[in-house]
């Protein structure tokens, strides 16, 4: 049994979607197929919860379909996110893109990525400044 919407599987007996409470069906029809998988590059990846968000509401406002790889899996394992803003076991979050709206992309999160750049920069002085001489 497959759910027509997010096309998880079950096993037999089981009629309705638990997470989209939508009726199961047997098979999936021409039109319910999964797309096949697409080729994907990487064009920003961040640690910065805030970044991510910002990051996909640009994209979304452009219409460019993006992919935010090990979003979901931040806070999954070990301490989550302590620290350094990001899951140090499972890494920064990176935004990807079809090969074809890379260039727009990577223009659009320019500045975002030129701004995390900066605030890097900035930390990092004022570690050197608070360390004793």
């Amino acid at each position: 049994m497959i759910c027509p919407n997010c096309k998880a599987e079950y096993r037999e007996g089981y009629t309705v979607c638990s997470d989209c409470e939508v009726p199961l069906v047997e098979k999936l029809t021409e039109e319910e197929q999964p797309e096949p998988e697409l080729e994907l590059v990487t064009i920003f990846d961040t640690g910065e919860p805030a970044d991510v968000l910002v990051a996909k509401s640009i994209l979304e406002a452009e219409g460019i379909e993006f992919y935010a790889k090990d979003e979901g899996v931040q806070d999954m394992f070990g301490a989550g996110r302590l620290g350094a803003g990001f899951n140090t076991m499972a890494g920064q979050v990176e935004i990807q893109v079809r090969p074809e709206d890379a260039e727009r992309a990577r223009d659009l999160l320019k500045r975002l990525d030129e701004e995390e750049e900066a605030v890097e920069g900035e930390e990092g002085t004022e570690e050197a400044e608070e360390r004793p001489k």
